[in-house]
């Protein structure tokens, strides 16, 4: 996608739409923490607070490798590699201050999902879950797998999607919510737009 035009977020829902035709859930873990343009003092500072706030990876983490992942804002977005199972896939994300995730994960053989993680989660595993999206003015309530620390959404509703990729690209705050509407997760919108394009762009190519 030229940088010079980058789409609006109708064309980059219908793109995502698409690309997007099937899934089997897959949740993992990630971390990956993301540092601005600042003199050596604040990035130690930074990082020592951090390092104050966020869990320390997991050993799930281990079989994630990065491999063309590009980040703007609070987002990245690129392609990975699942070592553990010698996979390539292409996904979008952001991390919160107080270590949660979420993120979009493509597979190239269509399977995706949304996942949010959270490491002090207590859900039942590999059980079904009702929670909400929350971006703006715009609601999606969803049916999705609990997995002990995190959250799945399977991306199969064309409708739904369209919507979450829409609201994604020009939104500045996402809410995730539990079936009582308690506040679970909030993360930041800035750079997503530019990271759903990468994801979108990394899977073109390995779709050939």
């Amino acid at each position: 996608m030229p940088k010079e035009s980058p789409p609006d977020g109708q064309a980059m829902a219908r793109a995502a739409t698409r690309l997007l035709t099937g899934l089997t859930k897959g949740p993992g873990d990630i971390a990956l923490p993301i540092m601005a343009e600042l003199d050596y003092r604040m990035r130690a500072f930074v990082l020592l607070a951090l390092m104050s706030l966020v869990a320390l990876p997991t050993k799930a983490d281990v079989w994630l490798n990065e491999v063309n992942v590009t980040r703007t804002g609070s987002w990245y977005g690129g392609l990975f590699e699942n070592s553990s199972a010698r996979r390539l896939f292409c996904a979008a994300g952001t991390d919160s201050v107080v270590g949660q995730n979420f993120r979009i994960v493509i597979y190239p053989n269509a399977d995706a999902f949304v996942e949010v993680i959270d490491r002090t989660w207590d859900f039942a595993d590999d059980d079904d879950i009702s929670f909400a999206i929350e971006i703006e003015s715009v609601r999606l309530d969803l049916e999705g797998q609990s997995w002990i620390t995190a959250l799945t959404w399977d991306l199969v509703d064309p409708t739904l999607t369209q919507r979450l990729f829409e609201s994604l690209s020009s939104g500045s705050q996402i809410d995730v919510l539990s079936q009582s509407d308690s506040l679970l997760a909030r993360f930041s919108l800035n750079g997503s737009r530019t990271s759903i394009e990468a994801m979108l762009s990394c899977l073109d190519e390995l779709r050939g």
